[in-house]
């Protein structure tokens, strides 16, 4: 049993990703029986970076133990509403209190339900970057259609931000 879920960025540029932060090392990949499809020596990467996705927003993807993770580095002075995140194949994305306290005001967690059972997204955290790190209330919110944005309490714009959504 299997289910495809597609993480999209609703009205973001389409971009080229910026593999960043080499690793040591190398892996092989092998694609069947067929050696032509075969990958050696192929470099790894802390993370990946999709510059610009929205103006002044860039989207950043590391490997953790559990899978892949992202997050945003929002520049001084972007637009932090443009961001809308979409989980094609999802039954459902909904907005729920987290199992476990997260974020700086409890922040509010996901659940990405799947027709092998829920995903969830507890503790988001939303940091002010740059010289002494400020964490910044923030919180899931609907934002229509399936669609989710992050609502962000006050905060210095002239500062960059990091949504770390974990």
């Amino acid at each position: 049993r299997g289910w495809g879920l597609h993480f999209a960025l609703d009205g973001a540029r389409v971009v080229e990703p910026m593999a960043v932060d080499p690793m040591p090392g190398r892996v092989h990949v092998f694609a069947g029986n067929d050696e032509t499809k075969w990958r050696l020596g192929l470099q790894i990467f802390a993370r990946v970076v999709y510059d610009e996705v929205y103006p002044g927003i860039d989207l950043v993807v590391e490997p953790t133990r559990a899978g892949l993770e992202y997050g945003f580095i929002v520049a001084p002075g972007a637009d932090v509403s443009r961001i809308r995140v979409r989980w094609k194949g999802a039954n459902a994305v909904r907005v729920v209190e987290p199992q476990a306290r997260g974020g700086i005001d409890g922040g509010a967690a996901l659940a990405i339900e799947t027709g092998l059972g829920a995903l969830r997204e507890d503790g988001l955290r939303c940091v002010e970057a740059g010289g002494d790190e400020n964490d910044v209330p923030c919180r899931y919110k609907a934002a229509g259609h399936g669609a989710i944005a992050f609502a962000l309490g006050a905060r210095d714009h002239a500062r960059a931000l990091v949504i770390d959504p974990t």
